[in-house]
């Protein structure tokens, strides 16, 4: 059922997203990439770093469990616009 698999992917990216705070204390803002590789799925989270944003690549196992992370980037924050 479509419905069972969008769970599933949910479910995983959400453990994935939080055991990747667990395992750097930093906040994963959004997932912005998914990949299914063998023995489990390749999630790309991205974080703010202070004072830059950076993109982790998460790999977790069948079990939904992170067995590797790698920042890929940096990106540098835009700046917010205030009026003067």
């Amino acid at each position: 059922m479509p419905t069972t698999e969008k769970m599933s992917v949910l479910t995983r990216l959400k453990r994935a997203r939080d055991q990747f705070h667990d395992l750097t204390g930093l906040e994963a803002l959004a997932v912005s990439g998914l990949t299914k590789i063998d023995g489990g799925w390749q999630v790309e989270v991205d974080a703010v770093e202070i004072p830059r944003i950076a993109t982790y690549r998460v790999a977790t196992d069948e079990a939904g469990d992170v067995t590797t992370y790698t920042r890929l980037r940096h990106l540098a924050p835009t700046p917010t616009a205030h009026a003067a």
